[in-house]
Parts: structure tokens; sequence; C-alpha cells
């Protein structure tokens, strides 16, 4: 198994506005959902973990830190520059505050594929999950470029770099929570499966 040494971010902007509240801070499963993501990049041996936007929640560990979008309102790529500019690593995992299943050998399996490509990103049911892909740090420039170009689009930056896509996934590693009634659906297949 290969090693990669990487730097580890939780995006938490964005406004919920179909969840209709902070979706990192809501409750699930008896922790903040964030704390999915969290514990995959822990799991997974990340060298620093960050989480990027909103405010700072009151539970979050004193070994996380917490930076401000310096991007705020402008989608995940704002939160994607923030980290790509923090990082003390060339390779960033970055994930969303909300997915539900998430896990660290999920994550090794992220960077196992790590091959030289500005992105490693997995591939689910046929959708690049452009919010759970291993970024490179020298990618920053390019980055930087599209957002001054007017390009908000994660998947759009995308076609600018180089991709190593990654098919082979369990497709329920990537669910993500975007309404109350995702999230109670999600339970209620745990409730079947057991």
């Amino acid at each position: 198994m290969k090693s990669v040494k990487f730097f580890g971010v939780v995006l938490n902007g964005g406004e919920s506005s179909r969840m209709g509240e902070s979706k990192g801070d809501l409750q699930f499963l008896g922790r903040p959902l964030m704390e999915t993501s969290l514990s995959a990049l822990r799991e997974s041996g990340a060298s620093e973990i960050v989480v990027i936007g909103g405010g700072r929640p009151s539970w979050l560990q004193k070994d996380v830190a917490h930076v401000g979008d310096k991007y705020p309102g402008e989608g995940p790529i704002g939160g994607l520059i923030t980290a790509l500019t923090m990082s003390s690593e060339e390779n960033v995992m970055v994930l969303s505050n909300d997915f539900m299943n998430i896990d660290g050998t999920t994550i090794q399996k992220i960077l196992e594929n790590a091959n030289g490509s500005n992105v490693i990103v997995p591939v689910v049911g046929g959708h690049r999950q452009v919010l759970s892909a291993l970024w490179r740090r020298s990618s920053l420039p390019v980055v930087c470029e599209a957002y001054d170009s007017g390009i908000r689009s994660v998947q759009s930056v995308l076609d600018l770099l180089t991709v190593n896509e990654v098919f082979e996934f369990d497709e329920s590693k990537f669910v993500n929570a975007n309404t109350p009634s995702e999230i109670i659906d999600y339970i209620a297949t745990l409730g079947r499966s057991n």
C-alpha cells in the first residue's frame, strides 16, 4: 500500500438552504454530521486537518484548525482556493461537510491512486465526486485563474487540469445530506440492512 502524505480539509461553507440549518453542526446518529468527514480524514492519516468556512463549531476538537473562507458566498471553489493556499502538503484531500458514510478506507483508496495528476477524483454513479477528491497544491494557479475568469463550478475547473478518475467505489460511501428527507431515507436504509 502506497503511503501518501496529505493535508485534510472539510469545507463547511454554504448556506444549506435546502437543509434549513448548518449541515456541519446538524446532529446525525448522535454526533455532528461534519464529524463523519473529520473522522475519515483522521483514520486515513491526514498530517493536519482544517475546517474552512462558517463559524468555528463549539464541539470541534482543538487539534482541528478552523479558518474562514477567503471567498465566502462563491461556492466550493472559494473554499478550495483557501485550502490549496494554506496547505502545508502538496496533496490536499478535500471533503464536504455533509457526507453520511465516508470513511478512512475510502479516503485511503483515493490516496492510493495518487499519480502526479492535478486531481484524483472518485467517479460514482457516473458522476465525478469533486468534493471528495485529492487535489495537488501545485494546481492552485490554474484554479485561481479559473476563478478570476468567472468560473465558479469546481466541475468546470477539472476541465483545465490533469485528472485521474477512479472507479470501483462503494456508492454508499458518497451519500451526502442535502435535505432532511435524505437523512431520514438514509437512516431508514440502515435499519433495513440490519
